[in-house]
């Protein structure tokens, strides 16, 4: 790269390979100059494949537009740096989500001659985020198709409802329904719901089977049918049976597909059949959740001939996997069924005749439900999550979706109420999310939730003008502690540092674990830099003091490196590698110490 000057190479070397998280630097052209192992080993290049491309080579499609317009603004110095999540595209066509932080790199003259970009993966994260979201989505939209099933419509009005919630709620590829004939073993296609119209018009016309001997009878659709069961395959076109949809299934961008037998009277007389663009798609609540979903086609088909009976007795009724519950224009409960009563833990004599309020808790006001009544009045629907009572007193999450039933003359005369008990997948959805941004021996926010923290920081310094610190803190000593004693004892150790450094910040501080024996801790809002100095004196002392452990003291101390915005640097990545390298500088210098340096060339070293 023309006119850049080079820092010294030990100290660039150990910036780029300090940690697992990628970093690469690309010229003005978007052509890679630098990256580090850690960044090729995430795309699963070869260093020296990774340096023959650019940035728009390795970019999903759909990101790299806007990917370039932000470089090329930088570069213009329009912007002083960007952030945004962005996928690229792995050596295996894979795709990967990354935190992608850009910042300028300058020459020795303060000319911008490229780009140093920071990329931590945050696949895993996305790919949770987006099945608990996918979950949540079909919940609703397994109340909606029980809402279908008890309004008076044809069996082919049905089917085309629940395949188009299922592609509308469910994000899939395309839902369909596929009826067999007993004499042919053939299954044809009966609707199918699909927002792409050549895909659906390929998908009409597929030729399906339940003879295990015919070519078009193996696979998802042909062993349902046999067996009576859901199959699926989470992996279609990987999979040694699926041969002659293969290419197909990759031209709709298919990727798992499942088939759930649809039954009259305990005879498969059909399937329903779902395609979704993502690998491993049907875990085992997805699947739960489409299999009572068929399950209550079925019984609504069983009771077709009893239709004005439905409301109140059919099967959809008594076996739908919600709660369901009927209630007159008054609030008053005529009916419930078995899952309102498993759910709720009220047996019909508490409830039946009674104030529908008996459910409610003390967790909402009035307010929630005249709004629940408005919505229902004039819209005819309302659906949210509420918090109600169990017959034990005990409060627990609930969805619920409640549809008014009119008479005739359009007046409002009852109220059915479906619901799902959500608690545990609320306390789930916490529980991971606590696990993306919590160290889980220390319980300590991470690596990833630190670098939100820091990021907020950084701006509420710039529109205060105050300062922010960052402490870098590794363990001196601490393998052959762990080496010793063994990892339990390691581990116990430290938890136990971890307890000490948060009790020695201020309310405001943040203390972070980023794997091995390292940690670092967030100081904002810093009014006086000598206050440093006294927080990280602190912090040492605390880890010198002897650990118990049995009848014996361990003693480890800490090395730490020091950095001040704006002082050492105005843009996260500069602090964090000023921080970093100091800590290096502690531990060269002879350990148990705090190091501070405002800039690697500088003169003016500041050794605590």
């Amino acid at each position: 790269m023309d006119g850049f000057d080079p820092l010294n190479k030990d100290f660039f070397e150990s910036v780029f390979n300090w940690t697992g998280i990628g970093i690469g630097v690309v010229d003005l052209y978007g052509s890679y100059w630098k990256i580090n192992d850690a960044w090729a080993q995430m795309l699963g290049y070869t260093n020296e494949e990774l340096l023959s491309k650019s940035i728009r080579d390795i970019s999903h499609p759909d990101d790299t537009e806007k990917s370039y317009s932000s470089l090329q603004a930088m570069i213009r110095g329009e912007i002083d740096s960007y952030r945004f999540e962005k996928r690229f595209v792995r050596k295996d066509q894979t795709e990967i989500y990354c935190d992608l932080i850009a910042t300028p790199f300058k020459n020795s003259h303060g000319e911008t001659v490229g780009v140093i970009g920071v990329m931590i993966d945050i696949s895993d994260r996305k790919m949770l985020s987006q099945q608990l979201l996918s979950l949540k989505n079909l919940y609703a939209g397994s109340a909606l198709v029980h809402q279908n099933l008890l309004q008076e419509k044809d069996l082919g009005s049905l089917l085309e409802e629940v395949c188009r919630i299922g592609v509308s709620y469910g994000g899939f590829v395309a839902a369909m329904v596929a009826d067999l004939d007993r004499t042919t073993r053939q299954l044809h296609i009966k609707t199918t719901a699909c927002p792409d119209p050549v895909i659906k018009k390929m998908l009409d016309v597929l030729e399906l089977s339940s003879d295990p001997e015919s070519p078009a009878g193996i696979g998802t659709v042909g062993e349902s049918v046999r067996t009576g069961r859901p199959v699926f395959i989470n992996d279609f076109i990987a999979h040694p049976n699926t041969g002659q949809w293969k290419e197909r299934a990759k031209y709709a961008n298919v990727r798992s597909v499942a088939s759930f037998p649809l039954k009259k009277k305990g005879n498969v007389i059909g399937t329903l059949i779902v395609l979704s663009d993502k690998i491993g798609y049907f875990h085992s609540e997805v699947l739960s959740l489409l299999t009572s979903m068929a399950e209550s086609i079925s019984y609504c088909i069983d009771s077709l001939d009893h239709r004005e009976n439905l409301l109140l007795s059919s099967t959809v009724f008594r076996e739908a996997i919600e709660g369901v519950i009927i209630a007159d224009y008054h609030g008053k409960v005529l009916m419930a069924n078995r899952s309102f009563h498993e759910i709720t833990g009220f047996l019909p004599e508490d409830i039946l005749g009674k104030d529908i309020k008996v459910f409610h808790s003390d967790s909402h006001d009035r307010n929630l439900f005249r709004k629940i009544f408005k919505s229902v009045a004039t819209t005819g629907k309302w659906e949210g999550e509420v918090w109600n009572r169990r017959q034990s007193g005990q409060i627990r999450l609930h969805r619920l979706s409640v549809v008014g039933i009119s008479s005739k003359e359009g007046m409002l005369t009852h109220f059915i109420g479906f619901l799902s008990d959500i608690t545990a997948q609320r306390e789930e959805e916490d529980r991971m999310r606590r696990l993306a941004f919590h160290d889980p021996l220390t319980g300590l926010p991470n690596r990833m939730l630190f670098h939100d923290r820091l990021d907020q920081a950084l701006r509420g310094a710039k529109r205060s003008d105050s300062a922010v610190a960052i402490c870098y803190l590794d363990l001196d000593e601490f393998k052959p502690v762990n080496d010793r004693y063994g990892h339990q004892v390691g581990d116990e150790l430290l938890k136990e540092v971890a307890l000490r450094l948060e009790r020695s910040i201020r309310e405001a501080d943040t203390v972070c674990r980023i794997g091995g024996d390292e940690f670092i801790i967030l100081f904002p809002n810093i009014l006086d830099e000598n206050e440093i100095e006294r927080l990280g004196e602190q912090l040492l002392q605390e880890v010198s003091k002897p650990f118990a452990w049995g009848d014996e003291l361990l003693y480890v101390t800490a090395s730490a490196g020091l950095a001040l915005y704006p002082n050492d640097g105005a843009e996260l990545t500069d602090l964090l590698t000023q921080a970093d390298w100091a800590m290096y500088q502690a531990k060269k210098y002879g350990r148990n110490r705090l190091f501070w340096k405002v800039s690697p060339s500088a003169p003016n070293d500041s050794e605590f």
